[in-house]
């Protein structure tokens, strides 16, 4: 059984810190314990992970195992649903931040109605390291030792508040990763996110920062509709989910303070249909019927009339926006698929052959592979310069070329060709990166990859 820890508790141990300055420190957390670094040998406790579901294939499971990957002592604090890893260096910076992040939990976990698949485990690491590349996977958030340098931040200078709207969004992330819900590229979890972290760390400057956030995504969407519900040109279409963004603020907005809430509870009675949706197999089409089943718990709100706002915008009820590939060239700029397509299962993949390629697994991948897979162009050529082979191969014998194309990232393709990647190797089970980029609906990537053919 897990232990709850009261709210009441949690808001008295967060008053504490936000009244404490860093050399009068307050609780770290109701239900946590700081564990710093011991001696090994006989007698010595193991700083391990015993509390909470936690992920099976952690990179950093012990204190010790993450010491030697920072290279210096390190703490552990350790609450019923999140842990923390961090230099001894920044233990009062740690426990403050982690008193933050425990009461996020709690908030989260009272919106969505269920809790995180696993444990959320906090990792820190020294600039230039190759986790310390932010974001989150599995439950595992990834961050720099800059975000625990409070005093040069000014939300804690002027406000005696950390900066934890990154934490607390991705932290969010693997919330709504665990309903299964999919809207948008990941609008949900960002709002939820931010609304979180306005009550729990909400300050000035980050109601300044969201002000100008919101005011940039209505400004976005005015011209989107003005322009015929085509995502305007001028704008990276890395910023398309701006359009989701302020749809759902405005259903917020109207429906009123209980719309999220209501929204897990309809995301809740969906669990089976969304969790059966892996039978689909290809991942693609294992989205869409998700979003099609989410679509369906928004349309169930009453007065929003969601399914009505989709198709007034011009957003298709079927097929998510990650099918449509926006950060592919040939993208359209619109949110519905072409007039050729009947079938939505025909959007977002290629159809392939009786064997399917084998799943990535990034807790496994080496820093290149995870780099290429992620896209991360600067740490690739980082990698490769400090003398990582360009060709090395991971266990299911794909280089950083397959990784790149699954993730389509046409730049970096083009770089690694360049570099002199071999677009002809073929992975354990026979595929060129061609035919993973073709597996995973990466048209335009694959057509780069057989130009030299």
């Amino acid at each position: 059984m897990r232990y709850k820890v009261t709210w009441l508790t949690l808001t008295i141990a967060i008053l504490a810190v936000q009244q404490c300055c860093l050399g009068n420190m307050g609780p770290a957390g109701a239900g946590s314990e700081a564990k710093t670094h011991e001696p090994e040998g006989k007698g010595a406790r193991a700083a391990s992970l015993q509390q909470g579901a936690v992920n099976p294939k952690l990179k950093y499971a012990t204190l010790a195992s993450y010491e030697q990957a920072i290279g210096e002592k390190g703490v552990f604090l350790d609450a019923n649903d999140v842990c923390l890893y961090a230099p001894e260096r920044w233990a009062k910076e740690s426990q403050i931040v982690f008193g933050y992040l425990v009461a996020a939990y709690q908030e989260l976990h009272k919106l969505v109605g269920t809790h995180t698949d696993y444990k959320i485990v906090v990792y820190h690491f020294p600039e230039g390291h190759p986790d310390a590349r932010g974001g989150t996977s599995n439950c595992t958030i990834w961050y720099g030792f800059k975000n625990l340098e409070l005093e040069n931040q000014q939300e804690w200078r002027k406000h005696r508040v950390p900066h934890l709207a990154g934490y607390i969004e991705e932290m969010a992330h693997n919330f709504v990763s665990a309903t299964h819900a999919q809207f948008g590229w990941e609008m949900i979890g960002w709002s939820i996110g931010t609304k979180v972290t306005e009550h729990v760390a909400g300050n000035p400057i980050f109601f300044e920062h969201i002000k100008a956030t919101r005011a940039a995504q209505k400004k976005t969407f005015a011209r989107y509709r003005r322009e015929g519900h085509v995502f305007p040109a001028d704008l990276p279409a890395n910023l398309c989910d701006r359009i989701h963004a302020w749809m759902l603020y405005e259903c917020e907005k109207q429906y009123g303070p209980g719309f999220w809430r209501d929204f897990f509870k309809e995301v809740a009675k969906e669990q089976r249909s969304l969790r059966e949706a892996v039978r689909l197999r290809k991942g693609h089409i294992i989205r869409n019927r998700r979003y099609q089943i989410t679509v369906g718990c928004f349309d169930r709100l009453k007065g929003l009339r969601f399914k009505e706002r989709l198709q007034a915008l011009e957003i298709s009820l079927d097929v998510d926006i990650k099918s449509l590939h926006p950060m592919e060239l040939g993208w359209d700029r619109r949110f519905v698929p072409g007039e050729s397509v009947h079938d939505p299962n025909d959007i977002g993949g290629q159809q392939s052959g009786a064997t399917e390629p084998a799943p990535v697994d990034a807790e496994l991948l080496s820093p290149l592979h995870l780099a290429a897979y992620r896209g991360e162009m600067a740490k690739v050529k980082s990698l490769i310069g400090g003398g990582t082979t360009l060709e090395s191969k991971d266990d299911n014998d794909r280089t950083a070329l397959h990784l790149a194309a699954m993730g389509g990232h046409m730049g970096l393709v083009s770089g690694l060709l360049e570099m002199g990647a071999d677009r002809n190797t073929k992975d354990k089970q026979g595929y060129t990166a061609a035919d993973l980029a073709e597996h995973c609906g990466h048209s335009g990537t694959a057509r780069i990859l057989r130009q030299g053919n």
